[in-house]
């Protein structure tokens, strides 16, 4: 048995054929890939007036999201939950007057 240095594996005992073949990948790897000219960071680069942040969302809320892209036949979650975001500021921002008459232009359509 030999202790791999992988931290994937986390220094557990492998097999001969295991280690062989965990260098060989690695070998392959080398040899198909010239990283001299790579550059760290992101692959994608975030377009003009996006702002790319990490965001802790409930699984359920996450769900419901990724859902809703499943309904409309695909697309992307993050624009969904940017719509959402966006016309929750909309209409908090929209006088008191303008609410009352959406809220009651919308029972009023529910009604009939």
């Amino acid at each position: 048995m030999y202790l791999t240095k992988d931290p994937t594996l986390k220094s557990v005992e492998v097999g001969l054929a295991t280690a062989e073949r965990l260098l060989s990948t690695r070998n392959i790897m080398k040899r198909e890939y010239d990283f001299r000219k790579a550059k760290r960071g992101a692959v994608v680069s975030v377009p003009k007036g996006k702002t790319r942040i990490t965001i802790r969302l409930d699984g359920e809320i996450l769900a419901w999201f990724r859902y809703q892209v499943e309904l409309a036949g695909g697309g992307n979650y993050q624009t969904v939950i940017n719509e959402a975001l966006r016309q929750h500021i909309q209409r908090a921002q929209e006088p008191s007057e303008k609410t009352l008459r959406r809220v009651i232009r919308e029972e009023i359509r529910r009604a009939s």
